[in-house]
Formats: structure tokens, C-alpha cells, sequence
């Protein structure tokens, strides 16, 4: 059974600000890693343990992927068949704040 992928308020943010610096440089680079990004998100949906584990804490994981020069970090909730979304951040950048505060 698939599981439904669903973004976070911050998460969307973060894209959307990612995009805009990409975009500002080159547009069609930014669509380009917007389509990619999301397909690659889209999966989560199918095999949402294909990403290693960043922290465990409480009774639900939190897991991250690299893409480019970005890391996603997403949160595995089983019982409810959902994968959120939870932050983007560009690899040089700090630790992200994530729900349950820092890990």
C-alpha cells in the first residue's frame, strides 16, 4: 500500500526559496531540479524507508536524501500511511530545527 506524501508549511517555504535563488541564475535549471525533486519526493510514497535514517525519536523516524546540493529530511508516520516533508536545506547549511526540537 502506498503512502501519501504531504509537505510541511516550512518545508514548501524552504523550496520556495531554494527554487528562486536557482531560478535567478538559471531558469530552466530550476525547473529542471524542481520536476527531478519532486518525482524523486513522489517515491517516498512507495518506498518511504529508501532514505537513511537521521534520527529516531518517540516512536517515528526521521530520514533524509540528498539531492544535489540539498538535503531532505521527511518523517515516516506507518500508522497513518503518511511521509511528510519536513525541511530542505542546502548541504553547507546548518542542522535543520525539526519537529520535537533539535536533533
Amino acid at each position: 500500500m502506498a503512502f501519501k506524501v504531504e509537505w510541511t508549511e516550512p518545508a514548501l517555504k524552504q523550496l520556495g526559496e531554494v527554487l528562486h535563488v536557482i531560478r535567478s541564475e538559471n531558469p530552466l535549471a530550476a525547473d529542471r531540479f524542481s520536476s527531478q525533486l519532486l518525482h524523486r519526493v513522489e517515491q517516498l510514497a512507495r518506498f518511504p524507508r529508501s532514505a537513511e535514517v537521521y534520527r529516531r525519536r518517540r516512536g517515528y523516524e526521521v530520514r533524509q536524501f540528498s539531492y544535489g546540493k540539498y538535503r531532505v529530511f521527511y518523517q515516516v508516520r506507518p500508522r497513518l500511511q503518511r511521509v511528510e516533508i519536513l525541511a530542505i536545506r542546502h548541504g553547507a547549511r546548518r542542522e535543520p530545527r525539526l519537529p520535537g526540537g533539535r536533533f
